[in-house]
């Protein structure tokens, strides 16, 4: 019942970096450069990436996976 409220959240969160990404990208670049700035984004990368993961490990196992057996399964 709350799908809609983290839909919104993560709707909220692009939308604010896509805001905020061109302004701080384009600031980083003429205050220190290219290699810097193609750095963060890397660093910024990762970060989401090590998010996902430790998200994804809480995550329960579909009963395939766990070698339950249902009625799809049988």
């Amino acid at each position: 019942g709350r799908a809609g409220f983290y839909q919104g959240i993560v709707n909220g969160t692009a939308t604010a970096g896509r805001m905020i990404g061109p302004v701080l990208g384009g600031w980083v670049a003429d205050a220190f450069g290219m290699k810097p700035l193609i750095g963060l984004l890397v660093a910024f990368a990762l970060l989401a990436a090590g998010a996902a993961l430790v998200f994804a490990g809480g995550l329960p196992k579909r009963a395939e996976e766990a070698g339950e057996k249902t009625a799809v399964t049988v």
